[in-house]
């Protein structure tokens, strides 16, 4: 499973444990794809900067790792990430978008306390 958020989320555990624990192995973009990941998150998405260029060079990243690393999905560990990638831009590996894990969590926890 591929990584992909800030600098402080692909360098730190906190996603990461959670998988391992399951038994799901997660990669990291190298240092410097996390570099440009970090850059196109704080300079262009949380400013509502959707580029054709960014998207092309964030899929570029996640394919080459894809192919790399032999992985079956990714995960867009930064809401932003999902204003300019989702499910439809991969067609071979699964892409779980952390804002919408985060609301079907909460969600669900939700339903049981009402219940």
């Amino acid at each position: 499973m591929a990584l992909l958020g800030t600098k402080f989320t692909m360098q730190n555990n906190f996603f990461i444990k959670p998988f391992r624990e399951a038994g799901i192995e997660v990669c990291r973009p190298s240092e410097n794809n996390q570099s440009i990941i970090h850059q196109k998150i704080v300079d262009e998405l949380e400013n509502g900067i959707v580029k054709k260029e960014t998207k092309q060079q964030l899929m570029t990243i996640i394919n080459k790792m894809v192919q790399k690393d032999h992985l079956d999905g990714a995960v867009l560990g930064c809401t932003e990430l999902s204003l300019i990638l989702g499910q439809e831009d991969f067609k071979n590996i699964q892409v779980f978008d952390i804002a919408q894990v985060q609301i079907k969590a909460a969600v669900d926890q939700l339903l049981k306390k009402l219940k």
